[in-house]
């Protein structure tokens, strides 16, 4: 079983412009461990809950308890996790998270994702009071999962935010040699599931009908306009390179179903997907896209026309190998602009996963980070010392 320890990072301006990182995790209070065994990491919400204007924290327990963590506005936070009513009786593997508005009362909802598959992922209005009511199976959120993760989106901007859940391994199988060992990958992945808001809190799962549940072992997503102010789903799937490279899937609304157009743009990369980031790191007005992996990752630039062409190693962002030469598992990605000097720097979450002896992995697997000036990126981990 894995315990997974959720450490907060402030960063302080240095006199070279590069960020220092200070551990400040105790100091204001959050206290927490994601347990799980399959070895996957937690996820995390940053969002008003009480509405006072300051960011509050919700954390995924895994096979422990979730916790909601409200901000003091003193610079540290309560831990208020007994106003979770899904807690007291909690059977879900809780893997990740997102929030939104969903019936438009001004209170912000939380949609969390189940990774084990006898079990539903689980709803929470904002009760607009100080607490959550579970509303999961009267909102129609009735499918069993293996999710991952979730991202909102109105696909057919109606007005309604919509969830779209990412779903993994349905079954394991792997491609052998004679002498037994491992050598590819064949499982059976679970379609994604896209939860058609309806109104009044009542969702319907549409995925089947229009063509929406992917073809992936999916491990990340994210959705964001494309083109032409068209919604779209961008899905990291793993084992990409044995089963489904990433997909982009774009709804049109003459046909009523959705289009994996990943392949037109370039966005297909066959990759053993775990993260994604996208915003404008070279500051072109169009966005590029950051994906982690087992091994290289692949930073997608935009040529100004939506085909996106792969750089990691022409930037130097590639984060291929560990230091003793074996393959690097990179897992959540994020551009953000620590040092305030308007260029978008990248960190990249790195830690050890089991893996087959052709993708051999390493303990010894630092967190990276690239600081970028003037669209040019220095990775500068070892003096930040980023080795947790």
């Amino acid at each position: 079983m894995r315990t997974v320890f959720i450490s907060i990072l402030i960063t302080l301006t240095a006199l070279d412009s590069v960020s220092q990182f200070v551990d400040i995790t105790d100091d204001v209070n959050l206290n927490h461990a994601h347990v799980q065994a399959q070895l996957f990491g937690g996820g995390i919400a940053a969002f008003d809950f009480d509405g006072d204007g300051f960011e509050d924290l919700f954390l995924t327990g895994g096979e422990g308890e979730d916790k909601l963590f409200l901000n003091n506005r003193m610079g540290g936070y309560e831990d208020i996790s007994d106003v979770l009513p899904h807690n007291q009786f909690k059977s879900e593997i809780t893997s990740g998270v997102t929030y939104a508005d969903f019936n438009k009362d001004g209170c912000v909802d939380l949609f969390i994702t189940s990774f084990n598959r006898e079990e539903n992922c689980i709803l929470l209005q904002n009760d607009c009071n100080g607490g959550f009511k579970e509303v999961t199976n009267r909102a129609g959120i009735i499918e069993n999962s293996a999710s991952i993760g979730a991202t909102v989106i109105d696909y057919d901007l109606d007005g309604d935010l919509d969830i779209y859940v990412i779903n993994y391994i349905w079954s394991s199988n792997v491609i052998t040699n004679e002498e037994g060992e491992t050598i590819g990958f064949d499982h059976t992945c679970a379609p994604n599931y896209l939860y058609e808001n309806e109104g009044n809190m009542r969702f319907r799962e549409v995925s089947g009908i229009l063509g929406a549940q992917g073809n992936g072992c999916a491990l990340a997503v994210t959705s964001f306009n494309f083109v032409d102010g068209r919604p779209g789903i961008y899905i990291a799937n793993d084992f990409g390179e044995w089963i489904q490279p990433n997909e982009l899937l774009v709804y049109d609304s003459i046909t009523g179903r959705f289009t994996d157009v990943a392949p037109q743009f370039g966005l297909d990369y066959g990759l053993y997907g775990m993260g994604i980031a996208i915003d404008d790191p070279d500051r072109d007005d169009d966005f590029d896209i950051y994906v982690s992996n087992l091994g290289q990752n692949a930073y997608l630039v935009n040529d100004g026309n939506n085909q996106f062409i792969e750089k990691s190693i022409e930037f130097g962002i590639d984060n291929t190998h560990t230091p003793d030469t074996s393959l690097a598992v990179s897992w959540g990605v994020i551009f953000s602009d620590f040092n305030n000097d308007m260029w978008p720097d990248l960190f990249v979450a790195n830690g050890w996963i089991p893996s087959a002896s052709f993708i051999k992995t390493s303990f010894i697997d630092p967190c990276k980070y690239y600081n970028n000036s003037n669209g040019t990126f220095d990775d500068f981990s070892d003096q930040l010392e980023l080795d947790f």
